[in-house]
């Protein structure tokens, strides 16, 4: 049985869920192991904080297109002062938030934003790079000290936390490192989930996974490791038209990955492997991502390599074995219209080399005079069809290629998700896929959204509701069947349309998370020139624990 899919899966495309960001268990006991409130706690927050604002001075707004990354620093060295920063990190702090807001040209802002950064350190100095231009001139205002000149007095604000009387400065080649702080940007992101699938052909699936993952959103890296296991039940028409039992099977499917942000760059690398009692597959790949135009246009493209080997249970691969290659190639570029708006077109390719033929899949003969309807039952097929079976035969290169565009735009608590995508192969084949999600924030904490999917394919150029076969007498009265060179019982290959509905709930129990969400779907698929079934109902459902800390 070959579970194992592409990227690109077949005409109808394939769904999935995940999340950036997973790693070990040992990240999150060191994450626990700074939670507490002590005074090495707030030292620890001060020196990150500086760390933070350091970096965002003389580094990021050194270039007008890293803006918004210094901007980012800054909502994330705000966030930790919450919890007490001492005079010096509070300083930096509001230092660098009037240095933005002169370059936005937001005035006012920028001159309360100086105030604050000289009370709470008047030792504190505009840094030279930044002396020429808006933040220059309104630093002058704030920290003059001729009485002609306008000197803003800072609005009243809640009072800080005390703190111990500020000591001199020192040097950073002399201040002590602190542990606490090179563990607080960590971000820790897990999930645990099941989704369960069943239909009428008799397949039901069950597969447990859990997600984890390390994000540090500051020095811009992660990495992230998944583990999930299907357990697949089936009895398909296929398989009870050959006189075959139905069959129960378990996969494994181990999955790890990471990127490293250097300036603009975002590289990627991931892989995978999945086992089964009679297939395994491995597959790996890279990518890189561009931030340009002041990450208003993401360009990205992404490589994968996939190594499949498809079996019979109970034969040892080295006896009987289909071994297939597939190589992938997938662009696009993430396109921010406005602040509610995005687009992300996008173009797919994967060159597949190799058998692709189920192991399993043997299919009737009928004589060319035979008449054949769609939704032939089992025992018609039987009366008609001719003595023997053979098995599937494919092509042993294919060639599937896919465009697709995401809209994405956000109206006050609604946002809009439609997605299309076009198909096409060197097999014939074409498909189109229509998507639209419209998530709703019904509350801070609650989010609901409905989903529809509508989805239409054409054949293979060489499918055929029933394949018949010529006898050929010899000269000795022996007879052989001519059979076509091509041939396939895989419904996925035939003239079909589906249509799939449902929605789902979040919701978080704390500020963030920890966050339950639930997702349905019912799925319907009819098939318009097929043996045995015209149609099908599944429901398809995913239920998921999600937990964040930093």
């Amino acid at each position: 049985m070959r579970t194992f899919k592409s990227g690109l899966g077949d005409a109808r495309g394939s769904g999935g869920g995940g999340f950036r960001g997973r790693a070990s268990a040992i990240a999150f006991a060191v994450l626990l192991g700074v939670t507490g409130g002590s005074p090495a706690r707030a030292q620890g927050v001060s020196d990150t904080v500086l760390k933070l604002t350091n970096q965002a001075l003389n580094t990021d707004l050194a270039k007008t297109f890293q803006r918004n990354r210094a901007k980012q620093k800054l909502a994330f060295a705000d966030s930790l002062c919450r919890r007490g920063c001492n005079p010096e990190a509070t300083g930096s702090l509001e230092l660098l938030r009037g240095i933005i807001r002169a370059y936005e040209g937001k005035k006012d802002e920028s001159r309360e934003a100086f105030a604050f950064a000289l009370e709470a350190d008047p030792a504190i100095d505009l840094p030279s790079r930044h002396a020429d231009g808006a933040p220059g001139a309104l630093w002058d205002e704030v920290s003059a000290t001729d009485e002609e000149a306008p000197v803003l007095a800072p609005p009243p604000r809640e009072p800080a936390p005390p703190v111990e009387k500020k000591k001199p400065k020192a040097p950073p080649e002399d201040r002590e490192p602190d542990d606490d702080a090179s563990g607080l940007p960590i971000e820790l992101r897990a999930a645990a989930q099941v989704s369960g699938y069943s239909d009428t052909d008799s397949v039901d699936v069950i597969n447990p996974g859990l997600l984890i993952g390390v994000e540090d959103p500051v020095n811009g890296w992660g990495v992230n490791a998944s583990f999930l296991v299907d357990v697949v039940s089936a009895a398909s028409p296929d398989i009870v038209a050959t006189a075959s039992p139905g069959w129960v099977d378990i996969r494994f499917a181990p999955a790890i990955g990471g990127h490293v942000k250097i300036d603009d760059v975002d590289l990627s690398i991931n892989g995978s492997y999945s086992q089964e009692s009679d297939h395994r597959g491995i597959t790996a790949g890279v990518g890189v991502a561009v931030d340009t135009m002041n990450k208003q246009v993401t360009p990205s493209i992404a490589y994968s390599f996939g190594y499949d080997t498809a079996g019979r249970n109970g034969t040892p691969f080295d006896v009987y074995a289909l071994n297939l290659q597939r190589h992938g190639l997938v662009g696009g570029v993430t396109i921010v219209l406005d602040k509610a708006t995005i687009l992300v077109p996008g173009a797919t390719v994967v060159f597949e080399a190799g058998r692709q033929e189920k192991p399993y899949r043997y299919l009737p003969i009928f004589d060319p005079n035979t008449p054949l309807e769609p939704g032939e039952s089992i025992d018609s097929v039987n009366e008609k069809r001719l003595d023997g079976r053979m098995e599937e035969r494919l092509p042993d290169l294919r060639l599937r290629g896919a465009l697709s565009a995401l809209l994405a735009h956000r109206t006050g608590s609604v946002t809009i998700r439609v997605s299309e995508r076009l198909y096409a192969d060197n097999w014939g084949q074409l498909g189109t896929t229509t998507d639209v999600t419209v998530p709703w924030d019904v509350t801070k904490r609650v989010r609901i959204w409905p989903h529809l999917r509508v989805h239409a394919q054409t054949a293979v150029d060489f499918w055929q509701l029933g394949y018949t076969a010529v006898s050929n007498r010899g000269a000795a009265g022996g007879a052989s069947l001519n059979l076509p060179q091509y041939r396939t019982g895989d419904r996925e290959m035939g003239p079909m349309v589906g249509v799939t509905g449902g929605g789902g709930v979040r919701v978080a129990l704390g500020e963030r998370t920890p966050a339950l969400s639930f997702t349905g779907d019912v799925i319907y698929t009819r098939w318009l020139r097929h043996l045995y079934r015209t149609e099908r109902l599944g429901g398809f459902g995913v239920l998921t624990l999600e937990v964040e800390t930093r």
